[in-house]
């Protein structure tokens, strides 16, 4: 199996892929073809540590809602898996959502996380990151709120802060999305209420 190794880095609190190298320059397609039909991205994560005070400034778009689903895909260089997600949004803190064609449901929006695994035409290509263990990512029917960008490239949005960019609602509590989040920050379970207020205290500023 090919495995080429990426490094992404923290430049603020935008995640970029950085010191790629030459056999990552092609696609996993590609890769997976010269090498039996498989081939996977190792990412390490390297940065500062982000929080909410930190995120509300550059963050686009910042909403609470329920992920309808999650499905696997290539990015548009075909670089990487992302596993995009869509989620069916009922509160919106910042930014604005598209006008609805006809009156109903909110339409989902769709952000991506740089992970997964992925079967084409008998080739099985994954992405694996570090800081985004698969068995914490989001699931469908779960809660999140969720800091998001919206990269012209990929015609969707993403975390901006990575791993501290997003977090689960449980029960009315807040929780980071995983648990190195939760280390790193020190965090406990907080009422929604408070994160509420927390959140909107940072974006007055």
């Amino acid at each position: 199996m090919d495995r080429s190794l990426a490094r992404i880095i923290l430049t603020g609190v935008i995640l970029c892929f950085a010191s790629r190298s030459s056999a990552q320059e092609q696609s996993l397609i590609v890769s997976a073809r010269a090498n039996g039909g498989s081939a996977s991205v190792l990412v390490d994560v390297c940065g500062p540590l982000s929080t909410v005070e930190s995120i509300v400034g550059p963050s686009s778009l910042i909403v609470r809602g329920t992920v309808r689903s999650a499905k696997t895909k290539l990015s548009p260089d075909e670089a990487y898996v992302v596993t995009e997600y869509e989620l069916i949004p009922f509160r919106l803190y910042k930014g604005s959502l598209p006008p609805l064609d006809r009156p109903g449901a909110q339409p989902p929006i769709r952000f991506t996380i740089p992970f997964g695994t992925l079967d084409i035409d008998g080739m099985h290509l994954s992405t694996t990151v570090n800081v985004f263990p698969a068995a914490e990512m989001p699931r469908p029917g779960e809660e999140i709120i969720a800091f998001l960008y919206q990269s012209p490239d990929w015609h969707t949005y993403a975390l901006w802060g990575g791993e501290y960019a997003a977090f689960r609602v449980i029960d009315g509590q807040v929780v980071g999305l995983t648990r190195g989040a939760r280390v790193n920050h020190g965090d406990k379970p907080e009422p929604i209420a408070q994160f509420e207020q927390h959140l909107l205290a940072a974006l007055s500023k």
